[in-house]
C-alpha cells in the first residue's frame, strides 16, 4: 500500500504545492509544484541579466531590447531557471516535509516546463531509515577474562624469532615449515589464468598461504623435482571465474631451504629495543605488549558483540546510494590498481556484505551519539594514544606525531567516542565473564573478519 501526503508549504511570495509518495520502507516519489509567478521572476530576472551582458550588432551594450534577447535566448534561459528552481525548491521542500535524503536523488524530471504555467517536477529518492533499537536490554554479552601466561610469552618470542629468521639451502626432501623457492604455472581447462603464475617465488609449507593442498603436494619434493598437482579453487574464492573450478599447477622446484632461527642473547634483545639486555627484561617487555594486545583485542570482542545486536535489533533497508558509496571506500583501501569490470564487479560482490554491516552500524551509532550528545573526551583520547605509542621505540613521538595532524587525531577519537557508545550500551545488557587463554581469545577474534 502506498502512503500519500499532500501539503502546501509557504514561501516568501508564493505558495509551493508539495506531494509526497511513500514507494517503499525508504522509497520516497515527490511532486513539487512551483508557482507560474515565482517561475516567471526567476526567468525575468535572468533575462535582464543576460542583457547587460550580451553583444548584438548595432546595438550598444546595455541597450539591446529585451524581446530580442528573450527571442534568442529565451528556451536556454527558460531551462536554466528551471534547474535553478530545482535545486532551491528541492530544500524547501525536504526541509517543509522534514525528509533526510540518503545521499543523491535517484531521479528527478520536470513534468511540465512553461512560461506562465505552473512548473511542475517529480523527484525519487531514498531517505535515511529509522532506528528501531537503540539499547541492549534483554541481549547479554560476553566479557573474556584472561591471564598473560609465560607459555604465551614463550610462543611470542617464538613468533618473533621466526619472524627475524634466514633460509639456508639443504639437499633433502622438503618437510613441513621448509621454504621452496619455485615457479609455477596454474592452469584451466588446459590454459594458463590470469594470475595463477610466478617465478622463483619462496612457498613456506605449511604456511596455508596457498588454496588448499598446493603446499601438500609439496612435501617430500627435491631441488630439481618438478610436479602437476590437480586441485580446485573453493566455492568461495573471490574471483568468480576461477570459484569452484579445477585446475592443474605445473611446479618447478629451484630450492629447498631450512629455516635458521637466531639465538636469544643481548644483540638479539637490543634489536628489539629493550633497553636491559637481560632475558628477564626482555620477558616483561613483551609480556607488557600482550597485555596491551589482550585488552584490545577485548575491546574488539565487546564491540563486536554490541555491534551484531544493534544490527539485529534494526533489520532496516540500506540505501543504495550509501552501500554504493561504502563498496567504493572499501574497494579503494583493497586495491589501488586498476580491474577489469568482470574483475571489479566480482570484487563488489563480495564486499557487499562487509559493507552493508558497515553502513547499518553508521546510521544506528551515529543516531545514538547525537540522541546521548555524545563527544570523544580528550583525556580518554590522550590515555588511549599514550597506550598505542608505549609499544614503540620513542613513545613521545608517536604521541606528537597523533597530535600533528586532524585526520590522524580524528581517527582516534572516532574510536575512542565508539567505545563510549559500546560501554554506555553495555550497561542495558546483562554481561557475564568467562575465563579464556590468551590463544582463545586470539581464536576467537580470528574468528570475526570484521573485528
Amino acid at each position: 500500500m502506498i502512503a500519500f501526503y499532500h501539503h502546501v508549504c509557504p514561501e516568501k511570495r508564493f505558495l509551493m504545492q508539495v506531494s509526497v509518495e511513500s514507494t517503499g520502507a525508504i522509497g520516497r516519489r515527490l511532486t513539487i509544484a512551483v508557482p507560474a509567478e515565482r517561475l516567471e521572476k526567476a526567468v525575468s530576472t535572468r533575462l535582464a541579466r543576460l542583457s547587460r551582458q550580451v553583444k548584438m550588432p548595432g546595438f550598444r551594450k546595455g541597450k539591446i531590447p529585451l524581446k530580442m534577447i528573450e527571442a534568442q535566448y529565451g528556451d536556454q534561459v527558460l531551462d536554466e531557471a528551471a534547474s535553478e528552481l530545482i535545486r532551491s525548491t528541492l530544500i524547501e521542500a525536504l526541509e517543509q516535509e522534514s525528509l533526510k535524503p540518503a545521499g543523491q536523488a535517484q531521479k528527478i524530471e520536470p513534468k511540465r516546463l512553461q512560461r506562465g504555467a505552473e512548473f511542475e517536477y517529480i523527484v525519487e529518492l531514498e531517505v535515511y531509515p529509522e532506528v528501531q533499537k537503540r539499547d541492549l536490554s534483554g541481549c547479554t554479552m560476553e566479557r573474556p577474562v584472561v591471564e598473560i601466561t609465560d607459555e604465551d610469552v614463550d610462543r611470542t618470542i617464538e613468533t618473533i624469532r621466526k619472524q627475524r629468521s634466514s633460509w639456508s639451502s639443504v639437499e633433502r626432501e622438503a618437510k613441513e615449515g621448509d621454504q621452496l623457492v619455485a615457479d609455477f604455472i596454474g592452469k584451466l581447462d588446459g590454459e594458463p589464468f590470469e594470475g595463477g603464475s610466478a617465478s622463483r617465488t619462496p612457498i613456506v609449507l605449511g604456511s596455508r598461504s596457498l588454496i588448499a593442498g598446493f603446499e601438500d603436494g609439496l612435501l617430500g619434493a627435491r631441488a630439481g623435482d618438478e610436479k602437476t598437482l590437480d586441485l580446485s579453487f573453493p566455492k568461495d574464492y573471490g574471483n568468480q571465474e576461477l570459484a569452484g573450478k579445477a585446475v592443474q599447477f605445473e611446479v618447478t622446484v629451484h630450492e629447498v631451504q631450512e629455516q635458521q632461527l637466531p639465538e636469544i642473547d643481548a644483540e638479539f634483545i637490543k634489536q628489539m629495543g629493550v633497553e636491559s639486555d637481560e632475558i628477564g627484561a626482555f620477558r616483561e617487555e613483551v609480556k607488557g605488549n600482550l597485555g596491551r594486545e589482550k585488552e584490545q583485542r577485548i575491546r574488539d570482542y565487546l564491540r563486536l558483540q554490541v555491534e551484531d545486536a544493534l544490527i539485529e535489533g534494526n533489520p532496516v533497508e540500506i540505501p543504495q546510494s550509501l552501500l554504493d558509496a561504502e563498496i567504493d571506500k572499501l574497494q579503494q583501501s583493497y586495491t589501488q590498481e586498476k580491474m577489469d569490470d568482470k574483475l571489479a564487479a566480482s570484487l563488489r560482490k563480495v564486499l557487499a556484505k562487509q559493507a552493508g554491516r558497515r553502513v547499518v552500524l553508521g546510521l544506528v551509532l551515529g543516531d545514538i551519539i547525537r540522541d546521548k550528545k555524545l563527544t570523544a573526551n580528550a583525556a580518554k583520547v590522550r590515555a588511549r594514544i599514550e597506550e598505542m605509542a608505549a609499544g614503540y621505540e620513542s613513545p613521545e613521538q608517536v604521541v606528537s606525531w597523533h597530535y600533528a595532524d586532524k585526520s590522524r587525531l580524528s581517527g582516534v577519537e572516532s574510536m575512542v567516542l565508539e567505545e563510549e557508545v559500546v560501554a554506555l550500551l553495555m550497561d542495558d545488557a546483562t554481561v557475564k565473564e568467562k575465563e579464556m587463554s590468551f590463544q582463545g581469545l586470539l581464536e576467537i577474534n580470528g574468528a570475526n573478519p570484521q573485528s
